[in-house]
């Protein structure tokens, strides 16, 4: 059986949101995509980056593609 390592890359609007969104994940290390904060959790899933991109759909695929 193959096994492979994954990153899930999640884009919230605020800090506020990040922060909630990996309280329970486990210990975080900062990340910085293109200028915007974030951080990075490791899972049994894999790498989860969580970025605060901004409000509005414009900011969001800003980092979205920064991050990709």
């Amino acid at each position: 059986m193959a096994s492979f390592a994954m990153t899930i890359l999640v884009v919230t609007a605020v800090d506020a949101e990040r922060d909630a969104l990996v309280r329970d994940l486990g210990p975080c290390e900062s990340l910085d995509v293109g200028g915007r904060p974030g951080v990075c959790v490791e899972t049994p899933a894999g790498s989860v980056h969580v970025v605060s991109g901004g409000i509005g759909p414009v900011s969001a695929a800003i980092t979205t593609t920064a991050a990709l």
